[in-house]
C-alpha cells in the first residue's frame, strides 16, 4: 500500500503506545512523563501507514539498520535523580494504618506506588516475511503496582523483596507487630522487577534494579496514665501499683455531681482505632475522659487500653452511714420486758446536723428482776441490783441501737467509731443484753469485719444532744475520707421521789404527797416531757386505797405543785422504794387513812400488816423500807427518824400542825419549825434531768 511517507522518531512511537497502556492500567498509574529520552535512538526511514494490508501498525521502509548505540544495556532514570516508591502522595495511599497501639500484630502494609528506575535494553529485531530487512529498536517499559502490590505491566513480575522497620517486626508479607514501647518507627520496602522475557520475533529482556521505597512513619502509641483528679489513691491488692490502681472519694450530697476521670495517651490526637476507654458514662468522645457518679455510692472500674498497654482504676465512692434509734423506755425491776426499739432514726433527726437527736436513759433499772421482798414483807429474798452494775442482762430492754455502714464494703483502710464528746456518759456493748463491752472501736478493713450494729448504754446523763458519736472512714494512709455523726441525750429518770402539793380542801395548807414510780412513755423528747406519760402511785380517800394516776393529774388536781423531793437514794435504794411501793398497791389491803401517818399504832415492821397509810405515810414507809430516812422529830437534839421505832411521833397529831409530820413539813415546803422541833432529809430536785420542766 502506497501512502504519503513522513519522517517519525521510532522512540516517540513506543511513547504513544506507553501512553494508551497507562490509561487503561489498574488503581496506581503513572502519567504520562517528560520527554527524558533524547537520546533514544532515532531510525531515519520512510514510513507509510498501514503495512501489508493488516490496517494498523507502523511500517518502516528502507531502515537504517546501524546500532546508534552501544549492545549494552541503558539506564535511564526517567522520573526523578533517585529511586523511591510513593506510599503516601495521592493517588496512590498506603493500606495500613499510621497510628498504632503498642504491642499488637497483624498491621498489614502494602505497596500503593510505582518505581520510576527502569533499565533498558536496546535489542535489534528483525522482522521476517515480507518486512524482511525492516529494523526497529525495542525498549522497555515502566512498571507500577497497584495496592495489592501486583504488577500491572503485562509479561512483569514485581515483588517486594524485602521489608523494613526501625522498630517491632515485620514479616515477608509486611504485617507489622508493633514495638512494646511507644514512640515513632520507619518502614520501608524493597521491590526489585524480575526479567521479562521477550517473546519471539522479539529478543532480548528488561530487568528493573531493585528499589526501596521512601520511609513511612508510622507513630506507635501507649496509654501512659489514667488521672483521678480529687480522688486519694489506695492499695489496689497487687504487687503492680503502675498500670492497676485504686482510689477513694466520699460520696457527695450534691445531685448530679460527678468525678471525671482522663486518660493520657503517649501522643495526642487523633487516637488509633485501637484506643479503647471503658467505664463510666463518656464525656465528649469518651475517649479521653469519662466521669463517674459522685451521688451514688459504690464501686467504678476505668479500664483504658492500646495494645498491650493498660491502665485500669477501681473508684470507690465511699459512704459512711451512723444510724441510731431511741433506746428503751422501761425502767421497772422486771416486771415488764418492752423489747428496746429497732426503728432507726430519720438522717434529719439523727442531730447533726438537724434534729434532736436520739434519747436513752440511763440504764439503772432492774430488768432481769434481782430484787425482791418476802411474802410477809419483813426483809428481802433478794437485794436488787441495777442493771448498769452486771452484764449480760437477761431481758435488759434499755439500750439503744447503734447501725454501722460503710458502702461499698471496702478491704483497706479502718473504720472507727469514735465518741467525740459525752463518753462519760455511755458505754458501748456489742449486744442489746450487755453481752460485751466494746472498747476497741477501730476495726482495720483489712484482716477485721466491723460490726453492722452495737448498742449504747446510758450510765449518767448528758446536756441535750451531748453524747456525740462519729463513724469515720479512713485510707490507709490514715486521712479521714468520710464521716457520719450521730447525737445523742442521756436522760436520768428519778423514779422513786416524793411528789407534794397542796392538798384539794379547806386544809390544803397541810399537802398531799405520792411516789413517782413509773415512765409510760416513748423515749422521745416530746414524751419525757409529757408529764401524762408517767405514773404516780398514792394513797387517796377515794377510793380509799393505794392508787395509780398520772404526773399530770396530780399535779393539776390542786391549784398549787410544791415540786419533787428526794435525799439522794443511790439506784439500789430507788429500785427498793419502787419494789415497796408495788408491794403496798398490789396488796389490795392497805387502806386510806387521815389520822394517822400509818396503822396500826402497834405495827410491827411488816409490810403485809399495813393497814392504813395517809399519802405522806406511803412516801414514808417506802423510803425507809430501802434503807433511807426522811422525816424525823427532834428529841433532847436528837432527830428520832425511824418510822418503825418512833409511830407515835410520826402519828403525832395535837398542838401546832407545824410541829408534825404531814406532806408540807416532810417536803419541808412549810419550814417554820425545820431544825428546831423536826428535820427532813427531803430536798427540792429535778425529776427529769437534763430536759428541765414539764409539760403540765
Amino acid at each position: 500500500m502506497n501512502s504519503p511517507s513522513l519522517r517519525l522518531s521510532v522512540s516517540a512511537a513506543h511513547r504513544s503506545s506507553a501512553l494508551v497502556s497507562l490509561l487503561i492500567m489498574g488503581a496506581c498509574l503513572i502519567w504520562p512523563w517528560p520527554d527524558a529520552r533524547a537520546e533514544d535512538p532515532t531510525v531515519e526511514a520512510t514510513v507509510t501507514s498501514g503495512c501489508a494490508g493488516s490496517g494498523s501498525g507502523i511500517c518502516v521502509e528502507n531502515p537504517d539498520c546501524g546500532d546508534p548505540l552501544p549492545d549494552q544495556e541503558q539506564t535511564r532514570n526517567s522520573w526523578s535523580p533517585n529511586p523511591s516508591i510513593d506510599l503516601g502522595n495521592p493517588p496512590c495511599k498506603p493500606t495500613g494504618p499510621t497510628l498504632i497501639c503498642v504491642g499488637l500484630g497483624g498491621y498489614a502494609y502494602s505497596i500503593s506506588g510505582y518505581s520510576d528506575l527502569d533499565t533498558y535494553t536496546p535489542q535489534k529485531r528483525t522482522r521476517s516475511g515480507s518486512y524482511d530487512g525492516e529494523c526497529v529498536w525495542h525498549w522497555g517499559a515502566w512498571s507500577g503496582w497497584a495496592n495489592d502490590g501486583s504488577p500491572q505491566q503485562a509479561g512483569d513480575s514485581t515483588d517486594v523483596i524485602a521489608w523494613h522497620t526501625t522498630g517491632g517486626s515485620i514479616t515477608s508479607a509486611g504485617v507489622l507487630t508493633a514495638p512494646t514501647a511507644p514512640g515513632a518507627i520507619s518502614i520501608t520496602a524493597t521491590i526489585d522487577d524480575a526479567p521479562a522475557s521477550v517473546s519471539p520475533p522479539d529478543v532480548g529482556t528488561r530487568d528493573d534494579s531493585p528499589v526501596t521505597s521512601a520511609a513511612l512513619a508510622v507513630t506507635v502509641v501507649a496509654v501512659t496514665d489514667l488521672t483521678v483528679p480529687g480522688a486519694t489513691e489506695i492499695p489496689d491488692g497487687d504487687t503492680d501499683n503502675v498500670n492497676t490502681k485504686a482510689y477513694v472519694i466520699a460520696k457527695s450530697d450534691t445531685a448530679g455531681a460527678t468525678l471525671v476521670a482522663t486518660a493520657v495517651p503517649s501522643s495526642g490526637p487523633p487516637l488509633p482505632g485501637c484506643w479503647g476507654f471503658t467505664g463510666g458514662t463518656a464525656v465528649g468522645d469518651g475517649l479521653l475522659q469519662r466521669s463517674i457518679p459522685l451521688d451514688q455510692p459504690g464501686a467504678y472500674t476505668l479500664d483504658v487500653t492500646c495494645g498491650t498497654s493498660f491502665k485500669k482504676a477501681v473508684v470507690y465512692v465511699v459512704e459512711v452511714d451512723l444510724d441510731i434509734a431511741n433506746g428503751g423506755s422501761d425502767l421497772d425491776n422486771g416486771e415488764v420486758d418492752n423489747s428496746p426499739p429497732s426503728a432507726l432514726l430519720a438522717e434529719a433527726d439523727e442531730g447533726d446536723p438537724t434534729g434532736e437527736g436520739a434519747f436513752l436513759l440511763v440504764n439503772w433499772d432492774d430488768d432481769d428482776a434481782d430484787g425482791a421482798i418476802n411474802a410477809a414483807g419483813s426483809g428481802w429474798v433478794s437485794v436488787p441490783v441495777p442493771d448498769l452494775d452486771e452484764n449480760p442482762v437477761l431481758d435488759e430492754d434499755n439500750l439503744a441501737k447503734v447501725k454501722l455502714s460503710l458502702t461499698p464494703a471496702m478491704t483497706v483502710g479502718t473504720l472507727e467509731l469514735q465518741l467525740d464528746s459525752g463518753a462519760a456518759s455511755v458505754k458501748i456493748w456489742d449486744t442489746a443484753t450487755k453481752g460485751s463491752a466494746v472498747t476497741d472501736l477501730d476495726w482495720d478493713l483489712a484482716t477485721e469485719a466491723p460490726p453492722s450494729e452495737l448498742w449504747v448504754e446510758g450510765r449518767s446523763f448528758s446536756p441535750e444532744k451531748g453524747v456525740v458519736l462519729k463513724l469515720r472512714y479512713k485510707a490507709p494512709a490514715g486521712n479521714e475520707v468520710d464521716n457520719d455523726k450521730v447525737k445523742a441525750t442521756v436522760v436520768l429518770i428519778k423514779l422513786a421521789v416524793g411528789l407534794h402539793r397542796e392538798m384539794a380542801s379547806a386544809i390544803s395548807d397541810l399537802g398531799h404527797a405520792g411516789l413517782l414510780t413509773a415512765f409510760t412513755g416513748n423515749c422521745t423528747k416530746n414524751d419525757l416531757l409529757d408529764s401524762a406519760k408517767y405514773e404516780v402511785t398514792e394513797m387517796q380517800a377515794d377510793p380509799d386505797t393505794c392508787v395509780r394516776t398520772t404526773w399530770k393529774a396530780f399535779h393539776s388536781a390542786a391549784p398549787v405543785y410544791w415540786g419533787q423531793y428526794d435525799n439522794s437514794p443511790t439506784y439500789t435504794q430507788r429500785l427498793r422504794i419502787l419494789l415497796a411501793a408495788k408491794y403496798i398497791f398490789t396488796g389490795g389491803t392497805t387502806k386510806y387513812t387521815a389520822a394517822n401517818v400509818l396503822e396500826p399504832g402497834d405495827w410491827n415492821g411488816q409490810l403485809a400488816n399495813v393497814a392504813a397509810l395517809r399519802c405522806d405515810g406511803l412516801v414514808e414507809l417506802c423510803h425507809e423500807w430501802s434503807g433511807l430516812s426522811v422525816w424525823g422529830r427532834i428529841v433532847d437534839g436528837a432527830t428520832h427518824y425511824s418510822l418503825s421505832a418512833y409511830l407515835g411521833e410520826h402519828n403525832q397529831l395535837v398542838g401546832n400542825w407545824k410541829k408534825n409530820l404531814f406532806p408540807a413539813t416532810q417536803s419541808a415546803h412549810e419550814s417554820t419549825y425545820k431544825g428546831s422541833a423536826w428535820d427532813t432529809a427531803f430536798s427540792l430536785i429535778d425529776a427529769v434531768e437534763p430536759l428541765g420542766t414539764m409539760n403540765w
